[in-house]
């Protein structure tokens, strides 16, 4: 557990969060395109 060190969690943890709301970006895109048709 103790192998990852607390920098490399944070690196973690806000790499998820900015491809998670990276996602949702995407999503919200695809979905306006997709009604706009």
């Amino acid at each position: 557990m103790s192998s990852i060190t607390y920098s490399e969690r944070i690196k973690i943890e806000t790499f998820c969060e900015l491809g998670l709301s990276n996602i949702q970006m995407g999503v919200r895109i695809n979905f306006t395109i997709y009604h706009k048709n």
